[in-house]
């Protein structure tokens, strides 16, 4: 089992450590200070942590290994990408429900939201080049 650590960076010390899924390797914190998304690569799902109790309230499983998390700039969706299936997964935040699960070219690595909300950008990476994936 992984672990999420909250520090108080004014008084420089731990506050919590939360247990999240196996191996948590992304996560998104929501722009209205809610929530924190972490992406829980061997168990295939999403933690979702409550910033005010500081505790998992939720876990949505997305059937492969979350590789990026990106939280739109309202806070109404989290984005994840899985690095098996090169999928792109959409939660609904309101209940966290799975409410999309897209195709994406292979090997998706990280993931952006321009500060707008009118682009995602996802970047893969190929053998012989990086380039970047806009969805706008």
């Amino acid at each position: 089992m992984g672990t999420v650590t909250v520090v108080d960076l004014n008084k420089n010390s731990i506050i919590k450590t939360i247990p999240v899924g196996s191996f948590p390797f992304a996560s998104g914190t929501a722009p209205n200070g809610k929530f924190v998304y972490v992406g829980n690569r061997f168990d295939g799902n999403v933690s979702v942590i409550s910033t005010e109790s500081l505790s998992v309230v939720d876990t949505v499983f997305v059937d492969d290994q979350p590789f990026g998390v990106a939280v739109s700039p309202d806070s109404s969706l989290v984005y994840v990408i899985t690095i098996n299936s090169s999928r792109l997964k959409v939660i609904q935040t309101s209940d966290n429900t799975l409410i999309a699960d897209l195709d994406f070219p292979v090997n998706p690595q990280s993931i952006a939201f321009h500060p707008s909300g009118e682009f995602l950008y996802i970047r893969r990476w190929l053998r012989h080049s990086r380039c970047c994936t806009y969805i706008g």
